[in-house]
């Protein structure tokens, strides 16, 4: 990478090269197909992850990202729905709204501190000692695993009351895509109140711009 600097649609100064890539990193999603990593097609910039996604000018004569037909096709077809109808607004303060989500510390298990279970090694299932057939553990209940102990942050209920939704332009977006949004140097949103209810949000930032999609509650 050098530090030339990328221009934004926003016309202004942007950034450098180096730190696009690290920013458009951020909003790709490196366990889903297609959307690894940040591309570079026909001087832009993309990075996706299905719901969320950003592109960027590049300087003149960089080369296009290795990379097969597939690829290019899911970072580049989301801006098929890029309508710029609407006013250019500053990106709104965090007006979350609380849902229930999974607990992040038992990953929505309800329990901590899994260990394999000892009756049935982990398979779950143990074999009848007078007919040999293959029978549900009854140490484990069949899970394969054991937990000594219940998650204390949702009390064994799985779910807790987090931050979910951030309401814009009429509809929501998931509170972690807001973040990323607001993280991003002038950060804008383009308002239209005659926009379809679950159509693409654009918005724009000191050197590219975006999409990202709502969410129904």
């Amino acid at each position: 990478m050098n530090d030339q600097i990328i221009v934004g649609t926003a016309g202004k100064r942007g950034m450098t090269e180096e730190e696009a890539v690290e920013i458009a990193k951020t909003f790709c999603d490196p366990d889903r197909t297609g959307f690894e990593g940040p591309l570079v097609i026909c001087g832009m910039l993309y990075a996706s992850n299905g719901h969320v996604a950003i592109r960027m000018r590049t300087p003149a004569g960089t080369p296009d990202s290795a990379t097969n037909s597939r690829v290019n096709f899911n970072s580049k077809n989301v801006w098929s729905m890029y309508d710029q109808s609407g006013r250019w607004m500053p990106w709104p303060d965090p007006d979350y709204e609380v849902g229930r989500v999974d607990c992040g510390t038992c990953k929505g298990t309800g329990r901590l501190d899994w260990n394999v279970c000892p009756k049935c090694d982990g398979k779950g299932s143990t074999e009848c000692g007078e007919c040999g057939a293959n029978k549900t553990c009854e140490k484990c209940d069949g899970e394969g695993s054991l937990s000594s102990g219940q998650c204390p942050d949702c009390q064994g209920q799985t779910k807790i009351q987090r931050p979910k939704y951030q309401p814009i332009g009429g509809t929501f977006i998931n509170v972690k895509y807001d973040k990323l949004i607001r993280a991003l140097p002038g950060a804008e949103l383009l308002e239209n109140p005659e926009r379809p209810a679950m159509s693409a949000i654009p918005f724009r930032f000191e050197g590219g711009e975006g999409l990202v999609m709502p969410m129904r509650r």
